[in-house]
């Protein structure tokens, strides 16, 4: 794999997604909200896989701001312009 394939790729705390890493950035925002570990079960693979990072964390009992490596290869605090929208 060529390093501009790497640093393409779009990353939310090392897994890969697709577009803005927005699925995920919800997930995680929503089971941190929790604050305990959640189920997550919602219908979108991106948001469950958000949600299992974070899950993992408060399970560590070690928690990181999530970072999105954007398609320019550069890490971002929050990767959408946009607040997450978080499941009720």
């Amino acid at each position: 794999m060529r390093i501009e394939e790497i640093l393409s790729e779009l990353s939310f705390q090392g897994r890969k997604c697709t577009k803005d890493c927005g699925g995920h950035t919800a997930g995680y925002a929503y089971a941190m909200q929790k604050k305990r570990v959640t189920p997550c079960t919602s219908t979108s693979p991106s948001f469950n896989n958000g949600c299992e990072i974070a899950n993992d964390q408060i399970k560590r009992g070690k928690i990181t701001s999530p970072k999105v490596r954007n398609d320019l290869g550069k890490f971002t605090q929050n990767p959408s312009k946009q607040k997450p929208v978080i499941a009720r």
